[in-house]
């Protein structure tokens, strides 16, 4: 979708991501309403540990070597005041890489809560540059409760998706 001059944006849901790395947050249908049609698909990344989801994307052709700006949607679990650390690891891979290449941290923010439980949040990090953003990017979307800038303590914060606004060539 094109949303300003060559802006385009990507949209990667929670129903798409797997466990990666570390802990365990789990997936499920989230919100405070008794009606299951009206809950959201989430993961769960826990207020007491650090826990990691995974996933392995190829950008459109269109896009040009430059920057990418990540935005993270999500909700926290109920009413309470804090701060969430959210952390986005990226590995690029070009062909002949070997495929357990490593992972660096290239981006993340520090949100605060909304202090309303289920509120959709939408929290944008810093803009960021990929070695080559032609190349297959393995990407992890880390939660890490136990840094101390995390102070949404003990509650859970429910990952909706990441969205990636990126420059088309076109």
């Amino acid at each position: 979708t094109e949303i300003a001059n060559r802006t385009r944006r990507l949209w990667y849901p929670a129903n798409i991501w797997t466990v990666a790395g570390t802990g365990t947050p789990d997936y499920a249908y989230r919100g405070s309403t008794a009606n299951p049609y009206d809950k959201m698909p989430a993961y769960a990344f826990d207020g007491a540990a650090q826990e990691d989801i995974g996933l392995t994307v190829l950008l459109p052709s269109d896009a040009v070597t430059g920057t990418i700006t990540p935005r993270i949607h999500w909700a926290p679990s109920d009413g309470n005041a804090g701060n969430v650390l959210w952390q986005l690891l990226v590995g690029s891979l070009a062909a002949a890489d070997q495929i357990d290449e490593g992972f660096a941290l290239i981006g993340s923010v520090t949100a605060a809560t909304p202090a309303v439980a289920d509120q959709y949040t939408i929290s944008a990090m810093n803009t960021i540059t990929p070695t080559n953003i032609t190349d297959l990017l393995r990407v992890v979307v880390r939660r890490d409760a136990v840094s101390g800038t995390d102070t949404y303590d003990a509650h859970d914060a429910w990952f909706i998706g990441l969205e990636i606004l990126y420059t088309g060539d076109s």
